[in-house]
């Protein structure tokens, strides 16, 4: 325990001590051959306690009229002393042996410095962690403070805090690796097929002003600009349909951002997965909640669903995709989904055109463009809902292929594909 008198007595004591120590590690540390850097490093530590104890002792008499919790212990203040009288005893039993008559051991006390044993190395250590919290109790403005600064039990808290908050750190990043581990497995289970590889191919077939003209048209200017709009893309075998569904699919991720979502997806008749309504909406509700945590969360939750905790799990339908898509889009202003070769969904083909124009019939917030074939039983399932827009060869496209010098020979082979294909 403590009392003003012991706390200032106790501090003005270990202080003495210090003198002691620092007076006789000058004096032995000129007399050892081999002191050097380890002699220094201790009379600069010593001596560096010593003016802290002595900005200490001022502080207490600062402080000594405020009342106090006398049951705390100056336990870093007892550990200096303990510290100090150990290497004292150490310095005074080499002095003695510097005084000794035998001329053989004063030369072996020359010779070796006393102070290099590990023991003393873990009393240098000791002594800077109690002169640590010796410093922190300069900071103090009360002696309660003052105290709590010098006893055991706060620097037991404050480690206990550390730890504690070591355990919450740890408990945060597990916590992270599992969601991340979980969202991998939402997200993997939903892309049935990724459309990415076929992107690729259609931007590197586009010519430099591939598409340009559909620019100009006020049909899909209209699409570009108006939430909620739709236009279906026709064309005969050839006319480039993928090639331009690349460029459209630039154009709205050109307008995208974190609140206007971009989907897309290309079906290919060499595929069969492809084919296929839930890949198809499984693939835009992947797309879709990687651009923003509101959307990944409504599928997160279908995914539990379809996998209860102690039932087999199931597989996603076309109605449970489209009600959980359509939530996923209120996490957006507006979104674009851009679909291409209808026509090469064979015997799905019905299926497929009626799964997505029977979901996109309600959302306002969402505008799509479909590229495929002018079929009849696509445009049955449409009805009048699309703007349509044929996709002809146009001397834009063309014009800049042809590398002939000859303006006549140049122009017919730029008019003759034209003129054959009847304006498509």
């Amino acid at each position: 325990m403590a009392d003003p008198l012991s706390v200032a007595a106790s501090i003005t004591g270990i202080i003495t001590l210090v003198d002691i120590v620092f007076c006789r590690l000058i004096k032995y540390s000129k007399s050892a051959s081999n002191a050097a850097d380890e002699a220094k490093a201790w009379v600069v530590e010593v001596n560096s306690v010593g003016g802290t104890l002595n900005s200490l002792s001022r502080l207490t008499l600062a402080l000594e009229d405020e009342g106090f919790d006398s049951t705390l212990c100056m336990h870093h203040i007892h550990g200096c002393h303990r510290i100090l009288s150990e290497l004292n005893n150490m310095l005074k039993t080499a002095e003695k042996d510097l005084e000794s008559q035998s001329r053989l051991t004063v030369l072996q006390r020359k010779l070796k410095w006393p102070l290099s044993t590990d023991r003393i190395r873990e009393l240098m250590s000791e002594l800077s962690n109690h002169k640590a919290s010796v410093t922190m109790a300069l900071s103090a403005d009360s002696m309660n403070g003052f105290l709590r600064c010098l006893s055991l039990g706060n620097s037991l808290q404050a480690s206990a805090s550390e730890i504690l908050s070591e355990i919450r750190d740890m408990k945060r990043i597990t916590a992270r690796v599992q969601e991340d581990e979980e969202r991998r497995r939402v997200l993997d289970f939903f892309l049935k097929a990724n459309p990415q590889e076929r992107y690729e191919t259609s931007l590197s077939s586009r010519h430099p002003r591939t598409g340009l003209w559909l620019i100009r048209l006020p049909a899909f200017q209209s699409w570009i600009s108006t939430a909620g709009s739709r236009i279906w893309l026709t064309g005969i075998p050839g006319a480039g349909k993928t090639v331009l569904a690349g460029f459209v699919i630039e154009e709205a991720f050109a307008r995208g951002s974190d609140n206007v979502a971009v989907a897309f997806f290309f079906c290919d008749y060499k595929e069969d997965k492809t084919h296929s309504p839930v890949n198809i909406l499984s693939t835009v509700a992947f797309q879709l909640a990687v651009q923003k945590d509101e959307a990944y969360a409504v599928l997160a939750k279908y995914y539990q669903e379809l996998h209860p905790a102690r039932q087999l799990p199931r597989n996603a339908t076309v109605e449970g995709l489209k009600n959980t898509l359509s939530g996923m889009l209120r996490a957006f202003e507006r979104s674009f989904l851009i679909v291409d070769g209808l026509d090469e969904c064979g015997g799905h083909a019905d299926e497929v055109v009626a799964a997505i124009a029977s979901w996109a019939r309600d959302q306002d917030r969402l505008s799509i463009a479909l590229l495929s074939r002018n079929e009849p039983n696509i445009r049955g399932s449409l009805k009048d809902e699309y703007d349509e827009v044929g996709i002809a060869v146009h001397t834009t496209d063309v014009a800049e292929r042809p590398r002939v010098h000859d303006p006549l020979l140049k122009g017919e082979i730029v008019q003759r594909p034209m003129e054959g294909a009847a304006g498509i």
